[in-house]
């Protein structure tokens, strides 16, 4: 007897670019927004480390004759960038997008692709609504 997981280069495996043209659609589907408002910069660290530099006090009224109040930029606070790392799956049997006729698959395939969008933007958006 022959079964699917004989020929799963034939009945399987070719249903995953399907999918993942799916997931990518969806992904591309709506522009990111959160990069219109947060500076967006690559990194091959784990973490990423900054220090600011302060700013100069107010200016002092002086006489005419008066000497110049002289002054230095100090730093200001570090700053310790962390990324995070994100993941979602899910899995269907094989059965289950043999016989498909409810577009479950594909759904599952869309999904995927929203929650990954929408990930990003839910995590940015937190600084403004739990400020």
């Amino acid at each position: 007897m022959d079964i699917r997981t004989q020929f799963a280069d034939l009945y399987l495996e070719d249903q995953l670019p399907a999918l993942e043209a799916l997931t990518n659609k969806e992904f591309k589907l709506f522009p990111s927004q959160y990069t219109e408002v947060f500076r967006v910069m690559d990194s091959s660290r784990s973490i990423e480390q900054d220090a600011g530099v302060g700013q100069f006090s107010l200016f002092e009224q002086t006489l005419e004759t008066g000497g110049v109040d002289y002054d230095s930029l100090n730093p200001s606070f570090p700053k310790t960038y962390v990324h995070l790392t994100f993941s979602k799956g899910y899995e269907l049997s094989h059965e289950l997008v043999a016989d498909d006729k409810f577009g479950l698959a594909d759904a599952n395939a869309r999904a995927l692709g929203r929650s990954a969008r929408i990930t990003p933007e839910v995590f940015a958006a937190a600084h403004f609504n739990n400020g």
